[in-house]
């Protein structure tokens, strides 16, 4: 397993646990109108906040761990960290798909507002549409990585 896709595989793991401890929270105050109010935009974005920088945070300690565990378990003196043309290649594809799931967010949360939902709405829908851009592209490296597709 090479190192780029290591780090794919940490990403899925992270971002899954990630939305569950902060991604959660957003859906729950939006279904029970915890955002409703004068400031529920402002109390979202810094939900947000929170899911972005311990997303992060998450991200980076499980990538560690994770080649931690990959050295330990292969018995390997030195962790390997080598990209080459096939790392950029399957990166560049990955992005593709992170670009149109982003986009697709986009457009729909403006058709949102267009057809009379709420800022709520639409921020949601963008927020769900840079998740699901961010499993895609993940999921695409671990496909090509271990399928060659």
């Amino acid at each position: 397993m090479s190192f780029e896709e290591r780090g794919a595989w940490s990403a899925l793991m992270s971002g899954v646990v990630a939305f569950f401890l902060w991604g959660l929270p957003i859906w729950n105050g939006t279904v029970t109108g915890a955002y409703d109010g004068i400031d529920g935009l402002s109390l979202w974005a810094w939900d947000v906040i929170w899911l972005i920088g311990g997303g992060v945070v998450l991200a980076i300690v499980v990538l560690i761990l994770f080649n931690i565990a990959y050295v330990v378990l292969t018995n390997q003196t030195k962790l390997h960290v080598i990209t080459d043309e096939r790392d950029k290649t399957i990166n560049s594809r990955s992005a593709v798909v992170s670009l149109v799931a982003i986009s697709c967010g986009f457009l729909a949360a403006v058709g949102l507002l267009a057809t009379g939902w709420g800022a709520l709405a639409a921020m949601n829908t963008m927020l769900i549409g840079m998740a699901v851009a961010g499993f895609g592209s993940e999921v695409c490296r671990v496909a090509v990585y271990r399928m060659g597709l």
